[in-house]
This record gives structure tokens, sequence and C-alpha cells, in this order.
């Protein structure tokens, strides 16, 4: 014989109901304060992310104006060449050794 899944209301106690739903309220607070604290972390994030974007699109645009001087430009350009000889003759005078 089936039994029957639910109950009259007038069958259940006021404290069953009562602490039904407080562990309700419980439960929906912590799930709650979980949500408050994913986004919290998200929103610490984007703000990060945007601070990092920010700072690099800075960067960029002080190399770039560096790079648009004539006389700068060329001295990184002799700079780099020069760095590339010392290592090149650093390489073959270690190699004879």
């Amino acid at each position: 014989m089936l039994k029957p899944t639910a109950t009259c209301g007038s069958s259940s106690t006021l404290d069953t109901v009562y602490r039904h739903g407080k562990g309700r309220l419980r439960e929906q607070g912590i799930e709650d304060a979980r949500a408050g604290r994913a986004q919290a972390r998200f929103e610490a994030r984007e703000l990060r992310l945007e601070q990092i974007k920010t700072e690099r699109r800075k960067q960029r645009e002080q190399r770039e104006q560096k790079l648009q001087q004539p006389q700068v430009a060329m001295d990184e350009v002799q700079a780099a060449i020069a760095r590339a000889k010392q290592k090149k003759a650093g390489d073959i005078d270690g190699g004879e050794s």
C-alpha cells in the first residue's frame, strides 16, 4: 500500500514548521554571504585587470612617444647595435680561452 507523501498542515506541530523555516533562512543567509564574497572577488579582479590594461597602455604610449623623437630613436638603435657587437665579441673571446 502507498504511503501519502504530504501530510495535512494541521497534523504538524508549529515547532517543526518554525525549525524548518529557520533552517531555510540560515541556508539562504549562507548562500547570500557566498554570493557576496564571489561578487567582491569578481569586482576586485575586474578592477585589477583594468589597472593592468591602463598601465600597459600608458607604458606603450611612453615608448611610442620616446621613439617619435628622432635622436632618441637613433640612440636606442645604436645602443642595441653596440650591445649586439659586444655580445658577439664576448662570445668569440670566450671561445678562444
